[in-house]
């Protein structure tokens, strides 16, 4: 569906690039297919990258897409593209829904839906101004969410009301 949704976006943006970063899954499957559908020339697969060059290349992105087939935990990697201020297209699922304001700080999408996810990366790609304001609402949501300091304090609160609770058993 990756593969679908951003064919879709390139028919509107024929000088969009896709880059495929990690490995695993059904990588050797989407390289064949990438070739058989003539799109060699607008996508780059990295395999797997060490941080420091995902972080460039989150900085180097008009924008971040993700679509899940199958329920995920939150996002860390969405969320290091927000803190990279770079807007997110990602697959609804419910631990999706946690990485992102949608509207705010990205879209959310049926990751089964290739016209939707293309429509919504086409979007903003044709449209820079909103896309950077949805990176940077981005970069302040997960600084002030994610922090260390914010996180700590969500787990105190939970040590703290399970403490009051009485002991069950």
């Amino acid at each position: 569906n990756l593969l679908d949704a951003f064919a879709r976006a390139r028919a509107s943006r024929p000088d969009a690039f896709l880059v495929v970063v990690g490995a695993g899954g059904d990588l050797d499957a989407l390289k064949r297919r990438v070739a058989a559908e003539g799109l060699s020339d607008s996508v780059r697969f990295m395999g797997f990258q060490p941080h420091a060059v995902c972080v460039d290349l989150y900085r180097a992105a008009d924008l971040y897409l993700q679509l899940p087939l199958h329920e995920e935990g939150v996002s860390q990697t969405a969320l290091e593209a927000q803190a990279a201020a770079i807007p997110v297209v990602l697959g609804r699922c419910p631990a999706m829904e946690d990485s992102v304001k949608p509207g705010g700080t990205g879209i959310l999408v049926d990751s089964l839906d290739a016209a939707e996810a293309g429509g919504a990366v086409a979007a903003l790609l044709a449209d820079p101004a909103r896309a950077r304001r949805m990176g940077q609402e981005g970069r302040r949501w997960v600084c002030e969410a994610f922090s260390y300091e914010a996180v700590s304090r969500r787990y105190l609160e939970v040590f703290a009301r399970a403490a009051r609770e009485p002991r069950r058993g």
